[in-house]
Formats: C-alpha cells, sequence, structure tokens
C-alpha cells in the first residue's frame, strides 16, 4: 500500500528525468515500513535519487514545513502540527504520509 501510494504522490515524475525526492520518516517506518516501497519506486523510477531523513516525527513536521522534505511518512497524530499539509491515512498502525500543498509531490486526497 505504501507503494503503490508513493507511486500516486510522484506520479509527475517522467522515468528519464532526473530528480531527487525528500522523504523524511521516523526511524521505526524507516526500518519496517520503507526498505520494500522505496526498492520498488527506485526500479521504477531509476533517475530519481530517494534522500530519505530519519527523524523523531516532530522534527519531521518541521522540516516538511521549512521544505527540507517533500514527503513525510509519519503517525497520524502529527497532522495537526502541519499547516497546508495533504495527507492520507496508509496503514492500522495510524501512518500517514503528508506532502505539502505546494510540493510537486503533493497528493490528491486530503482529510
Amino acid at each position: 500500500m505504501a507503494e503503490r501510494r508513493i507511486s500516486q504522490l510522484t506520479s509527475a515524475l517522467r522515468q528519464d528525468d532526473h530528480h531527487d525526492l525528500r522523504i523524511g520518516c521516523t526511524p521505526s517506518a524507516a526500518f519496517h515500513l520503507l526498505p520494500a516501497p522505496a526498492a520498488h519506486f527506485a526500479s521504477q523510477y531509476p533517475m530519481t535519487r530517494l534522500d530519505v531523513h530519519s527523524q523523531p516525527a516532530d522534527s519531521l513536521a518541521r522540516m516538511l514545513g521549512n521544505g527540507e522534505i517533500e514527503i513525510m511518512l509519519a503517525p497520524t497524530n502529527i497532522a495537526s502540527q502541519i499547516a497546508g499539509g495533504r495527507y492520507q491515512h496508509l496503514f492500522d498502525t495510524r501512518m500517514l504520509i503528508v506532502a505539502l500543498a505546494r510540493s510537486s509531490a503533493r497528493g490528491t486526497q486530503s482529510h
């Protein structure tokens, strides 16, 4: 599911373009949730470099707001700290992906 959502968020990327996609996630998400979707994404978008930042959720919210990351995988309770963010509930583990509305990686569904 995370794999599909990351692909949806980055659907504007063309396979022949060079891009950096800055992703922030909590340490547990980096270890448990991100490896398989990141590997699949890399195979579909070989010219896109995933720049992963593993930080506590409150640091990720600040980084997203400052434009240091474009996408954030974090617990759902962090959503209230993000002004202008669009998010999608992903797992029963209460994790979500957030992208700012001004980001090229933003999602199509908001809550």
